[in-house]
C-alpha cells in the first residue's frame, strides 16, 4: 500500500512540475502616460493596439491666447522617435502646423521644421546642439534669421537639466531657471514620445526652481512636494502656496 501511495506522488509531482516547464511566461507590463493636468490645461494621451502613442489632445485653460488642439503623431521611427506630426489646432483661426523631426546616428533630436499643414509654406525651424555638457536650441524665421535660443545645462549625471538660459533674437538674455534639489523617483516625461517637443527632459524631480526675468530683474523662488505612485512615478506637483497639477498613468 505504501509503494502504491509513494509511486501515485512522483505522478502527481511530475505532471505538475511538467505542467510548470511549459507554462507561458508572464509579460511584464509597461507604463504609459495617460494624462496630465496642469494649470495651463490638461493633456490626454491615446495609444494604438501596438502601444504606439497616437496623438494627444490638449484642453487649454487659456483660450484663445493658448488655444487648444490635437497633436497628431503621423509617423514614428522603429524606436519609437516622431518624425512627422500635426498640431490640429481647435480654432480655425489658427492654422494647423505640421512638423518634421531629423535625429543624428544617436537617435538625438537635431532639428525640427514646421509648415503650415494647409499650403506646405515654411514656418521656421529649431536646431539642437549637443556640447559636452550642455544643449544648445536655436530657433529660426523662414528668412533663416536667429529669434530666439536657449542654453541647457545638464546636471553632472546627465539625467537632468539644472539651468534654461533663454535669449532673443540679438542674444541678450531674456531669462534664467536654476533647478535643484532632485528627487530620486520618476519624471512623467520619462514617457513622452522621444522627440515631443524639444525632447530635452529630465528623468526626475525638482524641488526648487529660482527664475530670473532679465528685463525687469526680478528673481523669484518656487518649491514643490511631490506625491508617487508604487512604480516611482510622480501622480502629483504641488507648487507650495499655489497650483496642484496631477499625472496619471495606464499599465498594460
Amino acid at each position: 500500500m505504501k509503494t502504491k501511495i509513494l509511486m501515485l506522488l512522483c505522478v502527481v509531482m511530475f505532471t505538475s512540475c511538467k505542467k510548470n516547464r511549459n507554462a507561458e511566461p508572464v509579460a511584464e507590463q509597461k507604463t504609459y502616460l495617460s494624462k496630465l493636468t496642469t494649470y495651463i490645461g490638461a493633456e490626454t494621451w491615446s495609444y494604438d493596439t501596438q502601444n504606439k502613442p497616437t496623438s494627444m489632445v490638449f484642453a487649454s485653460t487659456y483660450e484663445p491666447t493658448d488655444p487648444s488642439y490635437t497633436y497628431k503623431i503621423n509617423i514614428l521611427t522603429n524606436e519609437g522617435a516622431v518624425i512627422d506630426a500635426v498640431y490640429d489646432y481647435v480654432s480655425t483661426l489658427k492654422p494647423d502646423i505640421r512638423e518634421l523631426k531629423t535625429y543624428n546616428i544617436e537617435g538625438k533630436l537635431i532639428r525640427t521644421t514646421l509648415f503650415i499643414n494647409a499650403t506646405g509654406l515654411s514656418e521656421g525651424y529649431t536646431t539642437y546642439e549637443y556640447l559636452v555638457n550642455e544643449i544648445k536650441s536655436t530657433t529660426y524665421n523662414t528668412s533663416n534669421s536667429i529669434i530666439s535660443s536657449a542654453l541647457y545645462t545638464k546636471s553632472a549625471d546627465g539625467k537632468n537639466i539644472v539651468e534654461i538660459k533663454k535669449y532673443n533674437g540679438t542674444g541678450s538674455l531674456q531669462s534664467r531657471a536654476t533647478y535643484s534639489n532632485f528627487d530620486n523617483k520618476k519624471s512623467y516625461a520619462l514617457l513622452y514620445p522621444v522627440g515631443y517637443g524639444s525632447g530635452i527632459i529630465n528623468s526626475n524631480n525638482y524641488l526648487t526652481v529660482v527664475f530670473f526675468n532679465a528685463g525687469i530683474g526680478t528673481t523669484n523662488t518656487t518649491n514643490y512636494t511631490y506625491e508617487y505612485n508604487t512604480d516611482g512615478y510622480a501622480t502629483k506637483r504641488v507648487m507650495v502656496g499655489s497650483n496642484t497639477e496631477t499625472f496619471e498613468y495606464i499599465k498594460k
